[in-house]
């Protein structure tokens, strides 16, 4: 059996407005966003939100 790999871009912004999640991560192909502490915790919440 052959795995079968599906990418989907992010857009992640970090806007600094003294919040505890101030990375926004914006996923166009599911036409959401989700926020992160830090870079990778961005990313683990995209692939949550996925």
């Amino acid at each position: 059996m052959t795995e079968t790999w599906r990418v989907y871009p992010v857009i992640m912004s970090y806007v600094p407005a003294n919040q505890p999640t101030p990375y926004l991560v914006e996923i166009p192909a599911f036409q959401g966003e989700t926020q992160g502490r830090s870079v990778a915790d961005g990313m683990r919440q995209a692939r949550t939100y996925m």
